[in-house]
């Protein structure tokens, strides 16, 4: 059985249209993973978390112009499944926030990589970042937090909705 990898064509065919592949743009995927920890859990497959939040960037190295899609944790694609030793079973249409689960951190990023590019008619993606759970607080805190007004109360902070604060720590993850 062979994996059913995105195929990179020159070209792309829409609506009646044919495109082609600008070489000075490079895609980056952005995988933000609902688990406390990026890869496989307890040595088991599928059980890595979801990629509950994908983005692809597109850099212009030619203008240094940026341009960010976000895809729907929901969005169908074909997903590649592979066993607990890695080998490759079958693709199956699913949610591509599952394309995460199945491997452990670098081939959960490049199983997900894989997906994404595919709902995007298979543009090469060069690159991938995840951030897990747990790099939400530092990532937040390096910028010096973010300040809002509150949309909720959280009792255990004595905030109120309303109250303009900065979220700071461990409260990033909870807001």
């Amino acid at each position: 059985v062979e994996q059913a990898n995105p195929k990179y064509e020159e070209t792309v065919e829409y609506n009646g249209h044919t495109y082609i592949y600008d070489k000075n743009k490079v895609a980056f995927a952005f995988i933000g993973v609902d688990s406390e920890k990026v890869g496989k859990n307890d040595g088991l497959i599928g059980t890595s978390g979801q990629a509950d939040t994908d983005m692809v960037a597109v850099v212009d190295t030619a203008t240094g112009k940026v341009s960010i899609i976000t895809v729907q944790r929901e969005t169908m694609v074909d997903i590649d499944l592979y066993s607990t030793d890695g080998k490759f079973l079958r693709t199956e249409n699913m949610q591509v926030c599952l394309s995460y689960a199945y491997g452990g951190a670098e081939s959960s990023c490049k199983n997900t990589t894989t997906a994404l590019s595919r709902i995007l008619a298979n543009v090469p993606i060069e690159k991938y970042f995840v951030l897990d759970l747990k790099g939400i607080a530092p990532l937040n805190d390096a910028i010096g937090g973010v300040t809002v007004e509150s949309l909720y109360d959280f009792p255990d902070q004595n905030i109120k909705k309303g109250d303009k604060v900065t979220i700071m720590g461990d409260f990033a993850e909870t807001y």
